[in-house]
C-alpha cells in the first residue's frame, strides 16, 4: 500500500510540475486543460501499469 501510494503521489507531482510549466504559457490558456486531463489520465494510467508490472521495481 505504501509503496503505490508513494508511487502516486510522485507521478502526481511530476505531472503538477508540468502543468506549472505549461501555466507560464498564456497562450495555451484555451488548451490547457485539454493538456491537463491528457497528462492526468497519462499519469494515472502509467501508475497502473507500473503498479501492475512493475512490483519488482520498486520506487525509493
Amino acid at each position: 500500500m505504501n509503496r503505490s501510494k508513494a508511487g502516486i503521489t510522485y507521478t502526481f507531482f511530476k505531472s503538477f510540475k508540468i502543468i506549472k510549466q505549461f501555466k507560464m504559457l498564456p497562450k495555451f490558456t484555451k488548451f490547457y486543460y485539454f493538456i491537463r486531463m491528457k497528462l492526468f489520465r497519462f499519469f494515472i494510467n502509467m501508475n497502473l501499469i507500473i503498479s501492475i508490472f512493475g512490483r519488482n521495481f520498486a520506487v525509493k
